[in-house]
């Protein structure tokens, strides 16, 4: 794939003019938060792994860039680098294990680029470097160190496991790991925004292709849209359309003062008033009033949905449903497409999720069945008791426990941390609509790597990629496998076509 396909691909993403969630405007988003930026969670959220000791510096990011962009200051950046090209780069300059190489460079293009990566895929050089030292400095320790299986819900607090008259699970009890994971999510933007303010001037030395670097050009603070964009609904081109200082221009701008702009044109963390929440006995996870609502709006500024603390429900959500104003389904798509959605804490509940997304984060879920019926990618940690229905291009899994997972992937899991007990099988749902979904986001029924899982973990040594038997990692037994047929209430008029004859992807 050529390079102007990464640049495509980013310029759509940052280039959306849609209606937020719930209908309300994008000028009152922008309004609200007085932000001008925001960062782009898909790096942040899905690209998170144990690294090696010998990460590329700055230094050594810069001289990357400069190489493979034949950057100089105030020159453009159009030129890529294919996998061949960066495998032999990452062994002689970073000397990096080839194994781990390929690992980050298809993670990355599933997360930033469009299609399916191959032999002949190419990327842009300097957001590759952005990904490289984000992975390198932004660690998500929850997500990478393991969960010690002392913590497991069913040995060390027993009495979570007792039953009431609705639930096998008690909801007057949590489990330590949904309380760990809720407290992390509703601290995610701003670990972020932390993470960006922090680092800004490294940021802007990767993108320039100089460590010594005092001045960026425009072309070269666009590739910044790795990490950061408009708050959605705000047009914009590209990222450098939005900084004042290159209003009509095509000039070089300080360092020093796109470090001050981008940190306060990110949003101000707003504090919630302990006073005004409160919790009730028969509902211990319901989070109340302000929480709730700084939660969803830090989602909706990036483009995203929320679906929290849902407890004892069934929850369907189409694309017409999560797009209401969408004139047409294939609109409704290629809004939908674009968005992403978190699931986080919720408990005892049916949540059926049967639109194309960008991507999904799934946490804190316990004793749930979650159906995502196609997503470019998902990541599933923390979660206990459940039954999850995956039709995605990646998946990773981190840190869960007692889980069924139904899986179409083109690529292989990745399981991250400590995982036990968990049981996998092919995509076994019968839904009006998959295989279109499936061809619009280009997953690949055809090569799904359901059964092919890699876990990636830490050792005195360095990084291991384990395949094969895998501990806490099984197939499920070929006479449990059964088809599960959902339907949908109340259904779009599209989804009423006739289910007969469309086949299960397939298990190899």
């Amino acid at each position: 794939m050529a390079s102007s396909s990464f640049n495509s691909s980013l310029a759509s993403k940052m280039s959306l003019n849609l209606n937020r969630v719930h209908g309300a405007s994008s000028a009152s988003a922008t309004s609200k938060s007085g932000a001008a930026l925001v960062p782009r969670t898909t790096l942040f959220d899905h690209a998170i792994l144990p690294v090696p000791s010998n990460m590329p510096n700055v230094n050594q990011l810069c001289e990357f860039v400069a190489l493979n962009n034949g950057a100089r200051a105030g020159m453009a950046q159009e030129t890529s680098i294919s996998l061949t090209s960066w495998h032999k780069y990452a062994k002689e300059s970073f000397k990096m294990d080839t194994g781990y190489a390929q690992l980050v460079f298809d993670i990355f293009f599933d997360s930033m680029c469009e299609g399916n990566a191959s032999d002949a895929s190419t990327v842009s050089p300097a957001p590759f470097a952005l990904f490289l030292y984000v992975l390198a400095v932004y660690k998500d320790e929850s997500l990478i160190g393991g969960t010690p299986r002392a913590l497991r819900a069913d040995i060390a607090y027993p009495q979570l496991t007792a039953s009431d008259s609705l639930s096998p699970r008690s909801s007057q009890q949590l489990s330590p790991r949904t309380v760990v994971s809720g407290s992390k999510a509703s601290e995610l933007e701003k670990k972020q925004i932390s993470f960006i303010q922090k680092n800004v001037k490294e940021l802007l030395h990767i993108v320039s292709g100089s460590a010594s670097s005092t001045h960026v050009h425009p072309s070269q603070f666009d590739a910044m849209g790795a990490i950061l964009m408009a708050p959605y609904g705000v047009p914009q081109s590209n990222l450098s359309s939005l900084v004042p200082f290159w209003k009509g221009k095509q000039e070089l701008v300080s360092v020093s003062d796109l470090c001050s702009w981008i940190s306060e044109s990110l949003p101000v963390q707003e504090q919630p008033s302990p006073a005004r929440f409160h919790s009730s006995a028969s509902s211990p996870t319901k989070v109340h009033g302000e929480s709730s609502v700084i939660e969803t709006a830090a989602a909706e500024r990036s483009g995203g949905f929320m679906l929290h603390n849902i407890s004892r429900s069934t929850i369907i959500r189409s694309s017409q449903e999560l797009v209401p104003n969408a004139p047409s389904q294939e609109q409704a798509w290629q809004t939908s497409q674009q968005k992403w959605m978190k699931i986080q804490n919720c408990y005892d509940s049916f949540i059926y999720i049967t639109a194309p997304l960008h991507h999904v984060v799934i946490t804190g879920c316990v004793n749930c069945t979650i159906l995502i019926a196609a997503a470019n990618l998902v990541t599933m940690d923390n979660c206990e008791r459940s039954k999850f229905i995956f039709g995605c291009r990646r998946l990773h899994v981190a840190n869960s426990i007692d889980t069924t997972l139904h899986i179409l992937t083109n690529r292989q899991p990745i399981l991250l941390g400590e995982n036990h007990d968990l049981i996998v099988a092919p995509f076994n749902a019968l839904l009006a609509d998959c295989l279109a979904m499936w061809r619009f986001l280009q997953i690949d029924r055809s090569k799904n790597r359901w059964a092919e899982a890699l876990w990636i973990s830490r050792n005195a040594s360095g990084i291991v990629l384990t395949g094969g038997a895998i501990p806490g990692f099984s197939q499920m037994p070929p006479q449990n496998f059964f088809l599960r047929h959902r339907a949908v209430q109340p259904a779009p008029a599209f989804l009423h076509r006739r289910l007969a004859g469309q086949p299960l992807p397939s298990a190899s």
